[in-house]
This record gives C-alpha cells, structure tokens and sequence, in this order.
C-alpha cells in the first residue's frame, strides 16, 4: 500500500485491470502461458481510486490484457471519471465495433483513447493478433469511434499506435495512407518498438526488426504523418540514429519546446495489477547502465538506444 498521499503529491495511476484479451497478440505478455489471466476485483480498483486525495491525480490509465473484457469495465471507468483526472484507455478497439456498444460505453468521458493497427489488410493485422477477424472490428471500431468525435460525443483525443514488428513495420506508410482515408487525423500517432524476451517470442524471432529494416518505413511513415499535422510520440525503444535528418530535427524541436515548457509539479507514478491490487511505487531509474552500446550517442537521453534491437547488422 502507498503511504503518505498527501494533499502536495500529484499521482499518474497505472491500472492494468485484466491479464485476459480476446485477441492472442504473439508478441504480448497477456498472451504468454504464464499469465493466469486474472483480474483486479471492480471494488479493489474504485477502492484504491477513493484514496486519493481529491484533484491530486493527474490522469489514469487504464489497460490490461483488453480491459474492456474486464465484468467490471463500465463501473471502473465510472470511479475513474469520478477523480476528476484524465482518464486514458488503451485497447485493441475491438469492442467498438457495434456502434451502440461504442455510444453505451461512456466513450465520451475519455479523455484519450489509444488503439494500434498492425496493417492495411486483414491477413497481416490478425496474424499478429491472433485473432481471425480482429482486423475488421478494429477497423469498424475506429470508424464508429471517428463517427462521434466528429459529433463530439467521443473522446478528446484519440491515439493511434504502429509497432515496429514484422509483418506490420514495412507497411507503415500505406498504414498511414490507409488511416488517411479511413478516418479524420488522430490526435497523437505513436510509433513504438518493442523489447522482447527470448521467452516470450520463442521461435518468433523474425518479428525483431534490424536497423536496416526499420529505417526506410520508420522515416517515410514519419513525413506522412507529419503532412497530415498530428502529433507524434516516438517512444524510447525506436532508436533515434535510425531517423534521418529531417526527422531528427523534428523531434529535436519538439524536445526543446517540451524543456521551454518543463516546470511542472512533480508527479508520483502508481503501478496496480492483480498482484498489486494498492499499488506500487514506480521509481525513475537511471538508464545509463542499460545502454553501454550507445554511451557515446549524443540521442541517449531521447531513446532507448541500439540494444532494442538485437538483431543488428551494419
């Protein structure tokens, strides 16, 4: 349990709710056979929620496994809402494939919600999400999701995310050209890597891209978006020595306006799950150790750096 919430503290809660998901994603640890697929009990998470001081928290976020397979979702979204924070929602948009399920699930008290596509065509998403048929709820759900922000009745911000994982990473830019037409720009794009262990990915070796591969779709989908005016979030385990110049500088301003911007309260990050039900302390770690490889790297604040991906070749 966490001690001393004080009236002074601003709190980020991180609630994983579900191990369970109703894609099979290979590359997920939800989908991995030492997850137990359990949940956090709907009273334990509006429980932890009520301990909060009141407008201490700065947002929630909200994933799992698909949380909206959570018996509890709509009850637990209602205390998140209650808090007064910004509640952010991470799914694989599925569940809004039927429009009045999308209208019914209180999607307009979302501050943000993030879904990832793996590709253009059914094939290459539901392979990697295990899933025959993920493709066209995800798409439908995206559609339905766009139809009600364009009435504003839908989230303030949607998300989208790209993984950089094959098959889908060379698809990127007709992802993004696919996107384009499908639905007004998101808010916020995400282009994410993944660190995979050995375990987990077993004989799927071959969805770790190289640097090679990943530096002519990252750079292309990058200029696409960029021409279509959303923000973008390149996560730390995308290695910035794989954008070109242009891209660089991009991301460089972006980062040089976020420092300008800086003097923001200092925000305590919470961890829950089924292990943790009260919530962990995540502490910030010093990465230097973790990234011999790029100690010379003048990038190694911004990204990951080269041991995200561990199939290198020159």
């Amino acid at each position: 349990m966490i001690s001393n919430l004080s009236n002074t503290s601003k709190w980020s809660l991180y609630f994983n709710i579900t191990e369970g998901c109703n894609n099979a994603c290979c590359f997920c640890a939800s989908n991995s056979p030492l997850q137990t697929k359990q949940t956090i009990p709907t009273l334990k998470v509006c429980e932890s929620l009520s301990r909060y001081p009141e407008n201490s928290i700065c947002q929630i976020v909200i994933n799992g496994g698909e949380p909206t397979t959570h018996p509890g979702f709509k009850q637990i979204l209602d205390c998140a809402v209650g808090t007064g924070g910004r509640v952010i929602l991470f799914t694989n948009g599925r569940m809004y494939a039927n429009n009045e399920k999308t209208i019914e699930s209180g999607i307009h008290r979302l501050y943000r919600i993030s879904i990832p596509i793996y590709g253009v065509v059914a094939e290459d998403h539901d392979r990697l999400a295990g899933k025959i048929g993920a493709w066209s709820q995800t798409v439908w759900g995206l559609q339905n999701i766009d139809k009600l922000r364009e009435l504003n009745r839908g989230p303030v911000e949607l998300e989208l995310k790209l993984l950089a994982i094959s098959p889908s990473l060379p698809n990127w830019p007709n992802i993004v050209d696919f996107l384009g037409k499908l639905i007004k720009p998101p808010e916020r794009v995400v282009l994410s890597g993944l660190i995979l262990s050995d375990m987990l990915l077993g004989y799927q070796q071959e969805l770790r891209p190289t640097m090679k591969e990943l530096n002519y779709p990252l750079n292309e989908a990058i200029k696409r978006l960029r021409t279509l005016g959303v923000h973008l979030i390149l996560l730390w385990a995308i290695p910035w020595c794989a954008l070109d110049s242009d891209n660089l500088k991009y991301f460089l301003g972006q980062t040089n306006n976020h420092a300008v911007n800086e003097a923001q309260p200092e925000v305590r990050d919470i961890y829950f799950d089924y292990r943790f039900p009260e919530g962990i302390e995540i502490k910030p770690k010093d990465k230097d150790n973790d990234y011999i490889r790029c100690a010379q790297c003048q990038y190694i604040l911004h990204c990951g750096g080269m041991p995200a991906y561990l199939k290198l070749t020159p």
